[in-house]
Protein backbone atom coordinates (compact mmCIF):
# COMPACT_ATOMS: atom_id res chain seq x y z
CA UNK A 1 0.00 0.00 0.00
CA UNK A 2 1.29 3.44 -0.95
CA UNK A 3 1.06 5.69 2.10
CA UNK A 4 2.30 9.00 0.79
CA UNK A 5 0.69 12.05 2.39
CA UNK A 6 -1.30 14.65 0.44
CA UNK A 7 -1.95 18.18 1.73
CA UNK A 8 -5.13 19.76 0.36
CA UNK A 9 -5.43 23.55 0.44
CA UNK A 10 -9.01 24.85 0.71
CA UNK A 11 -9.44 28.64 0.58
CA UNK A 12 -12.87 29.54 1.96
CA UNK A 13 -14.86 32.72 1.49
CA UNK A 14 -18.63 32.81 2.05
CA UNK A 15 -19.36 29.37 0.62
CA UNK A 16 -21.59 27.97 3.36
CA UNK A 17 -24.00 26.66 0.70
CA UNK A 18 -21.38 24.22 -0.66
CA UNK A 19 -18.77 23.89 2.09
CA UNK A 20 -20.14 20.78 3.83
CA UNK A 21 -20.34 18.91 0.55
CA UNK A 22 -16.75 19.87 -0.22
CA UNK A 23 -15.42 18.77 3.17
CA UNK A 24 -17.42 15.55 3.14
CA UNK A 25 -15.88 14.62 -0.21
CA UNK A 26 -12.38 15.18 1.22
CA UNK A 27 -12.96 13.30 4.45
CA UNK A 28 -14.53 10.46 2.48
CA UNK A 29 -11.39 9.76 0.46
CA UNK A 30 -10.32 6.11 0.27
CA UNK A 31 -6.75 7.28 0.84
CA UNK A 32 -6.72 8.34 4.50
CA UNK A 33 -3.27 9.92 4.79
CA UNK A 34 -4.36 13.45 3.99
CA UNK A 35 -4.07 16.86 5.56
CA UNK A 36 -6.92 19.30 4.89
CA UNK A 37 -5.82 22.90 5.42
CA UNK A 38 -8.81 25.26 5.37
CA UNK A 39 -8.06 28.98 5.21
CA UNK A 40 -11.05 31.17 6.02
CA UNK A 41 -10.60 34.45 4.17
CA UNK A 42 -12.60 36.61 6.62
CA UNK A 43 -15.97 35.08 5.67
CA UNK A 44 -19.09 36.92 6.82
CA UNK A 45 -21.48 33.96 6.51
CA UNK A 46 -21.64 30.69 8.46
CA UNK A 47 -18.48 29.24 6.89
CA UNK A 48 -16.25 29.73 10.00
CA UNK A 49 -18.72 27.84 12.20
CA UNK A 50 -18.90 24.99 9.69
CA UNK A 51 -15.09 24.78 9.57
CA UNK A 52 -14.83 24.72 13.37
CA UNK A 53 -17.44 21.98 13.59
CA UNK A 54 -15.65 19.74 11.09
CA UNK A 55 -12.22 20.40 12.63
CA UNK A 56 -13.54 19.43 16.07
CA UNK A 57 -14.55 16.05 14.66
CA UNK A 58 -11.52 15.16 12.52
CA UNK A 59 -7.91 15.94 13.38
CA UNK A 60 -6.89 15.89 9.72
CA UNK A 61 -8.54 19.30 9.29
CA UNK A 62 -6.56 22.44 10.18
CA UNK A 63 -8.38 25.79 10.21
CA UNK A 64 -6.49 29.03 9.60
CA UNK A 65 -7.95 32.53 9.27
CA UNK A 66 -7.17 35.85 7.64
CA UNK A 67 -8.12 38.90 9.72
CA UNK A 68 -9.16 40.71 6.53
CA UNK A 69 -10.29 39.43 3.15
CA UNK A 70 -7.05 38.90 1.20
CA UNK A 71 -7.89 36.77 -1.83
CA UNK A 72 -7.23 33.16 -2.80
CA UNK A 73 -3.51 33.40 -3.51
CA UNK A 74 -2.58 34.87 -0.11
CA UNK A 75 -4.92 32.44 1.60
CA UNK A 76 -3.39 29.43 -0.13
CA UNK A 77 0.13 30.69 0.60
CA UNK A 78 -0.79 30.86 4.28
CA UNK A 79 -1.94 27.26 4.08
CA UNK A 80 1.16 26.26 2.13
CA UNK A 81 3.33 27.20 5.12
CA UNK A 82 1.54 24.52 7.18
CA UNK A 83 1.54 21.79 4.52
CA UNK A 84 3.43 18.63 5.51
CA UNK A 85 2.40 16.33 2.65
CA UNK A 86 4.57 14.72 0.01
CA UNK A 87 2.20 16.20 -2.57
CA UNK A 88 0.05 19.32 -2.46
CA UNK A 89 -3.15 20.19 -4.30
CA UNK A 90 -5.88 22.77 -3.96
CA UNK A 91 -9.64 22.23 -3.92
CA UNK A 92 -12.01 25.21 -4.13
CA UNK A 93 -14.50 25.28 -1.26
CA UNK A 94 -17.48 24.87 -3.59
CA UNK A 95 -15.95 21.89 -5.46
CA UNK A 96 -15.73 18.18 -4.65
CA UNK A 97 -13.59 15.13 -5.36
CA UNK A 98 -14.62 11.60 -6.28
CA UNK A 99 -13.99 9.20 -3.32
CA UNK A 100 -10.91 7.58 -4.90
CA UNK A 101 -9.43 10.74 -6.42
CA UNK A 102 -6.50 11.13 -4.00
CA UNK A 103 -5.72 7.41 -4.20
CA UNK A 104 -5.54 7.65 -7.99
CA UNK A 105 -3.25 10.68 -7.78
CA UNK A 106 -0.92 8.80 -5.45
CA UNK A 107 -0.90 5.77 -7.74
CA UNK A 108 -0.09 7.91 -10.77
CA UNK A 109 2.85 9.52 -9.00
CA UNK A 110 4.11 6.13 -7.77
CA UNK A 111 3.96 4.49 -11.19
CA UNK A 112 5.73 7.37 -12.94
CA UNK A 113 8.87 8.49 -11.07
CA UNK A 114 9.60 11.37 -13.49
CA UNK A 115 6.13 12.85 -13.08
CA UNK A 116 6.21 15.92 -10.84
CA UNK A 117 2.68 17.16 -11.56
CA UNK A 118 -0.52 15.09 -11.95
CA UNK A 119 -3.62 16.67 -13.44
CA UNK A 120 -7.10 15.75 -12.24
CA UNK A 121 -9.76 14.47 -14.62
CA UNK A 122 -11.78 17.70 -14.50
CA UNK A 123 -15.58 17.45 -14.65
CA UNK A 124 -17.57 20.69 -14.99
CA UNK A 125 -20.70 20.71 -12.79
CA UNK A 126 -23.48 23.12 -13.77
CA UNK A 127 -25.97 24.55 -11.28
CA UNK A 128 -28.66 22.20 -12.64
CA UNK A 129 -26.44 19.20 -11.90
CA UNK A 130 -25.31 18.57 -15.48
CA UNK A 131 -21.80 17.09 -15.64
CA UNK A 132 -19.51 17.79 -18.60
CA UNK A 133 -15.90 16.58 -18.95
CA UNK A 134 -13.39 19.39 -19.50
CA UNK A 135 -12.39 19.39 -23.15
CA UNK A 136 -8.63 19.00 -23.16
CA UNK A 137 -8.07 19.86 -26.81
CA UNK A 138 -5.24 17.37 -27.30
CA UNK A 139 -5.02 13.59 -27.42
CA UNK A 140 -1.81 13.59 -25.38
CA UNK A 141 -1.90 12.63 -21.71
CA UNK A 142 1.78 13.15 -20.84
CA UNK A 143 3.68 16.40 -21.39
CA UNK A 144 7.05 17.89 -20.71
CA UNK A 145 6.87 20.87 -18.38
CA UNK A 146 7.45 23.25 -21.28
CA UNK A 147 4.71 21.58 -23.36
CA UNK A 148 2.25 21.81 -20.48
CA UNK A 149 3.06 25.49 -19.97
CA UNK A 150 2.50 26.27 -23.65
CA UNK A 151 -0.79 24.36 -23.84
CA UNK A 152 -2.12 25.91 -20.63
CA UNK A 153 -1.73 29.49 -21.86
CA UNK A 154 -5.03 29.34 -23.73
CA UNK A 155 -6.32 26.39 -21.68
CA UNK A 156 -5.93 23.62 -24.23
CA UNK A 157 -5.25 21.73 -21.01
CA UNK A 158 -6.70 22.78 -17.66
CA UNK A 159 -4.84 23.83 -14.54
CA UNK A 160 -6.20 21.67 -11.69
CA UNK A 161 -3.55 19.31 -10.36
CA UNK A 162 -1.43 17.91 -7.54
CA UNK A 163 2.27 18.76 -7.35
CA UNK A 164 5.35 17.50 -5.55
CA UNK A 165 5.64 19.51 -2.35
CA UNK A 166 9.22 20.66 -2.92
CA UNK A 167 8.25 22.39 -6.17
CA UNK A 168 5.10 23.92 -4.69
CA UNK A 169 6.94 25.34 -1.70
CA UNK A 170 9.67 26.70 -3.95
CA UNK A 171 7.04 28.34 -6.17
CA UNK A 172 4.17 29.64 -3.99
CA UNK A 173 1.03 31.21 -5.41
CA UNK A 174 1.61 34.46 -7.27
CA UNK A 175 0.02 37.41 -5.47
CA UNK A 176 -0.01 39.92 -8.35
CA UNK A 177 -3.80 40.12 -8.12
CA UNK A 178 -6.40 38.94 -5.66
CA UNK A 179 -8.40 36.61 -7.86
CA UNK A 180 -6.64 35.47 -11.03
CA UNK A 181 -2.99 35.13 -10.06
CA UNK A 182 -3.33 31.37 -9.50
CA UNK A 183 -3.47 31.09 -13.30
CA UNK A 184 0.09 32.41 -13.36
CA UNK A 185 1.20 29.89 -10.75
CA UNK A 186 -0.22 27.02 -12.81
CA UNK A 187 2.09 27.90 -15.70
CA UNK A 188 5.12 28.25 -13.42
CA UNK A 189 4.40 24.89 -11.77
CA UNK A 190 4.06 23.19 -15.14
CA UNK A 191 7.32 24.71 -16.39
CA UNK A 192 9.18 23.58 -13.25
CA UNK A 193 7.99 19.97 -13.69
CA UNK A 194 9.98 17.31 -15.50
CA UNK A 195 6.74 15.67 -16.57
CA UNK A 196 3.06 16.57 -16.32
CA UNK A 197 0.57 13.71 -16.57
CA UNK A 198 -3.22 13.50 -16.84
CA UNK A 199 -4.86 11.05 -14.41
CA UNK A 200 -8.29 9.47 -13.89
CA UNK A 201 -8.72 11.22 -10.51
CA UNK A 202 -12.05 13.05 -10.81
CA UNK A 203 -12.41 16.63 -9.65
CA UNK A 204 -15.93 18.13 -9.85
CA UNK A 205 -15.57 21.83 -10.71
CA UNK A 206 -18.71 23.78 -9.90
CA UNK A 207 -19.72 26.57 -12.28
CA UNK A 208 -22.13 29.23 -11.07
CA UNK A 209 -22.93 32.92 -11.49
CA UNK A 210 -21.19 33.93 -8.25
CA UNK A 211 -17.74 32.97 -9.52
CA UNK A 212 -15.33 35.84 -10.26
CA UNK A 213 -15.10 34.83 -13.92
CA UNK A 214 -18.87 35.23 -14.30
CA UNK A 215 -19.68 38.02 -11.84
CA UNK A 216 -19.89 41.56 -13.24
CA UNK A 217 -17.44 43.20 -10.82
CA UNK A 218 -14.28 45.22 -11.28
CA UNK A 219 -12.27 42.19 -10.14
CA UNK A 220 -13.11 40.56 -13.46
CA UNK A 221 -10.59 42.92 -15.05
CA UNK A 222 -7.73 41.72 -12.85
CA UNK A 223 -7.01 39.46 -15.81
CA UNK A 224 -5.15 42.42 -17.40
CA UNK A 225 -2.71 42.49 -14.49
CA UNK A 226 -2.34 38.71 -14.34
CA UNK A 227 -1.67 38.38 -18.07
CA UNK A 228 1.02 41.06 -17.95
CA UNK A 229 2.62 39.51 -14.87
CA UNK A 230 2.74 36.15 -16.66
CA UNK A 231 4.41 37.78 -19.66
CA UNK A 232 7.14 39.11 -17.36
CA UNK A 233 7.59 35.67 -15.75
CA UNK A 234 7.93 34.01 -19.17
CA UNK A 235 10.53 36.56 -20.24
CA UNK A 236 12.45 36.01 -17.00
CA UNK A 237 12.44 32.25 -17.61
CA UNK A 238 13.78 32.79 -21.15
CA UNK A 239 10.89 30.84 -22.64
CA UNK A 240 11.05 30.15 -26.35
CA UNK A 241 9.54 32.71 -28.70
CA UNK A 242 6.63 30.44 -29.69
CA UNK A 243 5.47 30.47 -26.07
CA UNK A 244 5.80 34.26 -25.86
CA UNK A 245 3.78 34.56 -29.09
CA UNK A 246 1.03 32.33 -27.76
CA UNK A 247 0.83 34.32 -24.52
CA UNK A 248 0.76 37.70 -26.28
CA UNK A 249 -1.98 36.50 -28.65
CA UNK A 250 -4.04 35.23 -25.71
CA UNK A 251 -3.40 38.51 -23.89
CA UNK A 252 -4.62 40.46 -26.94
CA UNK A 253 -7.83 38.44 -27.02
CA UNK A 254 -8.40 39.01 -23.29
CA UNK A 255 -7.97 42.76 -23.73
CA UNK A 256 -10.35 42.85 -26.70
CA UNK A 257 -12.99 40.64 -25.09
CA UNK A 258 -12.92 42.40 -21.74
CA UNK A 259 -13.13 45.84 -23.31
CA UNK A 260 -16.25 44.67 -25.12
CA UNK A 261 -17.66 43.28 -21.85
CA UNK A 262 -16.97 46.61 -20.17
CA UNK A 263 -18.55 48.56 -23.03
CA UNK A 264 -21.87 46.72 -22.90
CA UNK A 265 -21.98 46.59 -19.08
CA UNK A 266 -20.61 50.05 -18.28
CA UNK A 267 -23.55 50.99 -16.07
CA UNK A 268 -22.75 48.09 -13.76
CA UNK A 269 -19.74 50.00 -12.44
CA UNK A 270 -19.36 53.17 -10.41
CA UNK A 271 -17.73 56.22 -12.00
CA UNK A 272 -14.51 55.52 -10.10
CA UNK A 273 -14.52 51.86 -11.16
CA UNK A 274 -15.07 52.88 -14.79
CA UNK A 275 -12.05 55.15 -14.60
CA UNK A 276 -9.91 52.39 -13.06
CA UNK A 277 -10.92 49.90 -15.75
CA UNK A 278 -10.19 52.38 -18.55
CA UNK A 279 -6.80 53.27 -17.07
CA UNK A 280 -5.92 49.58 -16.64
CA UNK A 281 -6.92 48.78 -20.22
CA UNK A 282 -4.97 51.75 -21.60
CA UNK A 283 -1.84 50.79 -19.68
CA UNK A 284 -1.86 47.10 -20.61
CA UNK A 285 -2.88 47.67 -24.23
CA UNK A 286 0.11 50.01 -24.57
CA UNK A 287 2.46 47.25 -23.32
CA UNK A 288 1.50 44.79 -26.08
CA UNK A 289 4.43 43.67 -28.19
CA UNK A 290 2.98 43.87 -31.72
CA UNK A 291 5.94 41.93 -33.11
CA UNK A 292 4.67 38.86 -31.24
CA UNK A 293 1.12 39.09 -32.64
CA UNK A 294 0.48 36.95 -35.75
CA UNK A 295 -0.04 38.79 -39.02
CA UNK A 296 -3.23 36.80 -39.64
CA UNK A 297 -4.74 38.26 -36.47
CA UNK A 298 -3.87 41.80 -37.48
CA UNK A 299 -5.25 41.37 -40.99
CA UNK A 300 -8.43 39.64 -39.84
CA UNK A 301 -9.38 42.58 -37.67
CA UNK A 302 -7.82 45.23 -39.92
CA UNK A 303 -5.63 45.98 -36.92
CA UNK A 304 -2.62 47.33 -38.81
CA UNK A 305 -4.13 50.71 -39.86
CA UNK A 306 -5.48 51.23 -36.34
CA UNK A 307 -2.52 50.36 -34.15
CA UNK A 308 -2.59 51.86 -30.71
CA UNK A 309 -4.89 51.86 -27.72
CA UNK A 310 -7.76 53.82 -29.28
CA UNK A 311 -7.65 51.59 -32.32
CA UNK A 312 -7.95 48.53 -30.08
CA UNK A 313 -11.00 50.00 -28.36
CA UNK A 314 -12.67 50.60 -31.71
CA UNK A 315 -11.96 47.13 -32.99
CA UNK A 316 -12.97 45.54 -29.70
CA UNK A 317 -16.49 46.87 -30.22
CA UNK A 318 -16.52 46.01 -33.92
CA UNK A 319 -14.91 42.58 -33.64
CA UNK A 320 -16.93 41.33 -30.66
CA UNK A 321 -20.22 42.77 -31.90
CA UNK A 322 -19.73 41.04 -35.24
CA UNK A 323 -18.86 37.80 -33.51
CA UNK A 324 -21.96 37.97 -31.29
CA UNK A 325 -24.11 38.62 -34.37
CA UNK A 326 -22.68 35.61 -36.21
CA UNK A 327 -23.20 33.39 -33.14
CA UNK A 328 -26.83 34.55 -32.89
CA UNK A 329 -27.45 33.45 -36.49
CA UNK A 330 -26.53 29.88 -35.58
CA UNK A 331 -28.80 29.64 -32.54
Amino acid sequence: MINKKVSILVAVYNTEQYLRECLDSLLGQTHNNIQIICIDDASTDNSPAILNDYASRDSRIIVLRNDVNSGQSKSRNLGLKHATGDYICMVDSDDTLAPNAIAQLIETFANNPLTDCVMFNLILQQTNGTLTPYNNRTDKTVFSGEEALELSINWIIHGVYALRADIHKRIPYDESTRYTADDITTKLHFFASREVRLSNAIYYYRQHDKSISNAMTIRRFDVFIADYALKKHLERLNCKRDILKRQEKYRWYNLINHWYIFSVNKNSFTTQEQQEIVESFDYHAATLDHSLLPLSLKLRTLFIPFCGVNGMKFWAKYYCSLRQFIISLWK
